[in-house]
């Protein structure tokens, strides 16, 4: 999910212009099957099967989402990055100096994707029944002890743990 916020530099932080890259996230493993980042994020989208026209609906659907031409759309409007990996190296698109988003960051944002493309790892993890709880933790306690209450990181990180693993020895 590394660029589902790329819009909200341009639009709300135009001060940072020129001062922000997109870097990859650290790994403290080195294990060579370690994942790096997830492969995620988008817009839940569904077709109801019953519908009058779902077929049509699921082709169009399926246009929008995963053609290159589309793809290309999502970047150079939503300064997302696409799906569809392909247009990844085209550097007409991810090096174009007139689109904004390659006029903002300090480095090309598609470098990073292409360095870590091999370790984008899958969201699993939504899947598992844990998830909830781990979810409001952290969004409900753990970044609100530490970015609104000011407290120490380590301290909450493992008060955190201890509450999560409390949970789940039930």
């Amino acid at each position: 999910m590394p660029f589902w916020q790329t819009s909200r530099f341009i639009n709300y932080m135009k001060d940072l212009n020129k001062q922000v890259a997109i870097a990859p996230v650290p790994v403290w493993n080195t294990d060579d099957k370690e994942t790096a980042t997830i492969g995620g994020g988008g817009t839940g989208t569904a077709i109801v099967k019953s519908g009058k026209n779902a077929q049509l609906a699921a082709e169009v659907m399926a246009y929008i989402k995963l053609s290159e031409e589309s793809n290309r759309e999502v970047w150079n409007v939503l300064g997302f990055d696409p799906v569809n990996t392909a247009v990844w190296t085209d550097k007409s698109l991810t090096q174009n100096p007139d689109n904004k988003f390659i006029q903002y960051f300090t480095n090309y944002p598609f470098d990073t994707l292409l360095e870590k493309k091999d370790s984008i790892g899958l969201l699993r993890a939504y899947t598992d029944e844990k998830y909830p709880s781990i979810n409001n933790e952290l969004c409900t306690v753990t970044l609100n002890s530490i970015f609104e209450d000011g407290m120490d990181v380590k301290q909450v990180l493992e008060s955190s743990q201890e509450t999560l693993n409390n949970e789940f020895k039930k």
